[in-house]
């Protein structure tokens, strides 16, 4: 799957779906921790294309993917920093906020890239929402987003989750094969404006130039449950070991880029 035509797959574009739990759930005073289990549909596949789980702390988030090699993405907000994991090598790769502002900021000047398809690094939409519905849509030329949301349990969840999606959405820019977040961050502010943590969210993405794809259709659906698991909690302590145990490499062979370069 070309990876070109999701605006940030996992997490960052928004879902809803039925989960079963076989453990009972921790509360929490904090009124922080939530979980959201993410599917990504593509055109009229029935099928998930991609599924991922969200956890969040007062601390951190940890993104869990379920499809594919076993990567987990953590979110130190105390700290400022992404840790991206890779289950099956055992590696790791840290990333502060300033690094990864740089990719963004590097990401500005391709105008190789920008001069092909201006909208992905200038989007431009117009707005609505429906209170009674809590329908927001974001409407250009070239992408439409359509996004059913709930009210979020608290005002800690929300900054929660915004903090967590826009910095979510600037670390596609390290990734050279992602499209850039610029849209991304849009819909992200007008989510932050309405106070909602998205349910569905279908988006239409119609590229001007081909080298950014074919016309597309994404769904993404979120299950939110505002406590967790201790099953989530084992998935944390986990993760929380990797970071301790696993080897630091560079963002390239983390990526799998090196290897890429090399077999050419």
């Amino acid at each position: 799957m070309n990876r070109r035509t999701f605006l940030g797959t996992s997490f960052a574009a928004g879902l809803v779906s039925s989960v079963l739990f076989t453990k009972p759930f921790q509360t929490s005073a904090n009124g922080q921790d939530m979980r959201i289990e993410t599917e990504v549909y593509t055109g009229k596949s029935r099928q998930p294309v991609f599924e991922n789980i969200t956890l969040f702390t007062p601390t951190a988030v940890y993104d869990f993917s379920r499809t594919g090699p076993e990567k987990i993405t953590v979110y130190q907000r105390k700290l400022g920093r992404f840790v991206l994991l890779n289950v099956s090598e055992k590696t790791k790769v840290t990333l502060d906020h300033e690094t990864v502002d740089g990719y963004v900021e590097l990401l500005k000047t391709r105008e190789n890239l920008s001069d092909k398809e201006p909208f992905l690094f200038n989007p431009k939409f117009t707005e609505s929402f429906d209170d009674s519905t809590k329908e927001l849509i974001l409407s250009s030329d070239q992408m439409t987003y359509r996004i059913k949301g709930t009210q979020s349990k608290s005002d800690d969840s929300m900054t929660a989750y915004v903090e967590f999606a826009d910095w979510y959405s600037k670390l596609s820019a390290t990734d050279p094969r992602q499209m850039p977040p610029f849209a991304r961050l849009e819909l992200n502010k007008a989510i932050s404006r309405h106070g909602l943590i998205p349910k569905e969210v279908d988006r239409v993405y119609r590229p001007k130039n081909s080298a950014f794809g074919t016309a597309v259709e994404a769904k993404t659906k979120h299950y939110v449950v505002w406590q967790l698991s201790s099953k989530d909690r084992e998935r944390i302590e986990n993760a929380t070991g990797y970071i301790s145990d696993f080897r630091n490499v560079s963002l390239s062979e983390f990526y799998g880029l090196a290897e890429a370069v090399a077999a050419q």
